[in-house]
């Protein structure tokens, strides 16, 4: 026997009878003529919630409306076929490709398809809920590692398993791929936890005074050497000293550096005695140190010495969905100011574009983005692309898989652009000559297209 689904509709009731759902046994469906009338409904379990309004304004006031819904059910939004690039560059993410309103009446295909969607819509959350074994976004909650995806689930179990032994670890990864990030987590999960973490950025301080700074250095030891400082080594005593930028250094003090690890002892500038001191090392480069040491721009005994336990952290473009992850992540971590409580989320059009673009920046490049775009967006709750900069904008965003099934080739290239038209239109402000300008036709070929795609 089926189960009966709880079903909220809001929209017009002709809408409710177009999609002849009223006489399905298996749906409960409770029926509201707008978003007004919500609040009355609020506190009532919903399995799932179909969105039919009138036109696209009433549509995205109301999902704007039902963005503060605590435990909001699934949303299914339907749209007229003009509408659907439009309504997808406001639909905040998670809601699912909308369902286009099917134009012949009499027909069952659109309740076909809201059965679908409806099953469809609860399984997804119920995997989405966590349980024992369930995908979890944040891989391990202690060590501010957000991803689930494979590359980084790869590497974070060698960093569990370098963390349990006392081996100097090598970390290779591009510029923001979270190189100390992973360094604190291997010292957290480590037995040296209790310890200190210190963490020198070698290529930030010249190499005449990172001796000093590693080392420390005796009174007198050199101009300015008032007294006598630990090096951070010695403050490390216990603990783990992180070196990043590594390939940075001097060939001199990489030989220091070495029998540093070899002798785990060092010699303070200006001193006369050896000093025992026990630390973890771990260093990080974002160049591979194999190649450099293989063409003589780095010590070769050096980095076999450190390469004890080499980590290569996977750049964000190879992390998949993670990327959403971490903007979701970075939206609630940098919403600041006296709304800061406001629900704030992240369109599907948007997110798209996120993940298409190729990030050579990574993690850290992502979080000035989503700190702009938060910025620009002001009192806004949807983060779409008008709020993201001009080089995402530009990225060439996947059709979405829902949107093209069942459609000649035809109607996808027919899709595709009026995607790419509307960008260049939101681009510009709307100015109709500089857009064609951009796209490379000309402003009388723009208006036909304009016209035969219905973009108004």
């Amino acid at each position: 026997m089926q189960a009966i689904r709880s079903i909220l509709w809001i929209g017009p009731e002709a809408g409710l009878v177009r999609a002849q759902l009223a006489e399905t046994e298996s749906l409960d469906i409770t029926w509201i003529r707008d978003a007004g009338a919500a609040a009355s409904v609020r506190g009532t379990h919903f399995e799932a919630c179909v969105l039919d309004l009138d036109d696209l304004p009433a549509t995205l006031q109301t999902l704007e409306s039902l963005g503060g819904w605590t435990d909001r059910p699934p949303l299914i939004v339907l749209v007229h076929p003009n509408e659907v690039d439009r309504l997808r560059e406001r639909l905040p993410l998670g809601v699912g490709a909308p369902l286009v309103r099917d134009p012949s009446p009499g027909t069952t295909r659109l309740r076909r398809q809201l059965l679908e969607r409806i099953e469809q819509s609860i399984a997804s959350r119920r995997r989405k809920q966590p349980g024992p074994g369930g995908a979890r976004p944040r891989v391990h909650d202690d060590l501010d590692l957000i991803g689930n995806s494979e590359p980084l689930r790869a590497a974070l179990g060698l960093a569990e398993r370098a963390a349990g032994g006392m081996a100097t670890v090598l970390l290779h990864g591009e510029t923001g791929t979270g190189k100390e990030i992973f360094a604190q987590a291997i010292h957290r999960m480590s037995q040296r936890r209790e310890e200190r973490f210190v963490a020198i950025n070698c290529a930030a301080i010249p190499d005449s005074l990172l001796e000093s700074e590693l080392f420390g250095h005796m009174r007198g030891a050199f101009t300015g050497a008032n007294v006598t400082k630990q090096g951070l080594f010695e403050l490390a005593r216990g603990g783990t000293l992180f070196l990043d930028e590594i390939a940075e250094t001097s060939r001199a003090l990489q030989a220091k550096l070495l029998r540093a690890l070899q002798e785990k002892e060092i010699r303070p500038v200006g001193g006369n005695h050896d000093k025992k001191v026990d630390v973890r090392i771990i260093a990080a480069s974002n160049r591979d140190l194999r190649v450099e040491a293989a063409r003589g721009a780095f010590r070769q005994d050096l980095f076999y010495r450190l390469a004890v336990f080499p980590i290569s952290l996977p750049a964000l473009r190879k992390r998949g969905n993670d990327v959403i992850e971490l903007a979701l992540h970075f939206l609630v971590k940098y919403r600041t100011g006296p709304k800061s409580t406001r629900p704030i989320e992240l369109s599907q059009a948007a997110a798209d574009l996120l993940l298409t673009y190729p990030w050579p920046g990574n993690v850290r490049e992502l979080e000035n983005e989503i700190q702009r775009a938060l910025t620009l967006a002001g009192e806004a709750k949807l983060i779409t692309p008008t709020f993201l900069s001009e080089p995402i904008r530009n990225v060439a965003a996947p059709l979405p898989r829902e949107q093209h099934q069942g459609k000649t080739l035809r109607e996808i290239v027919a899709q595709v652009e009026s995607q790419v038209i509307r960008r260049a239109l939101a681009n510009n402000s709307g100015r109709k000559a500089r857009s064609a300008r951009d796209l490379g036709i000309t402003r009388e070929g723009l208006y036909k297209k304009m016209k035969r795609l219905g973009i108004s």
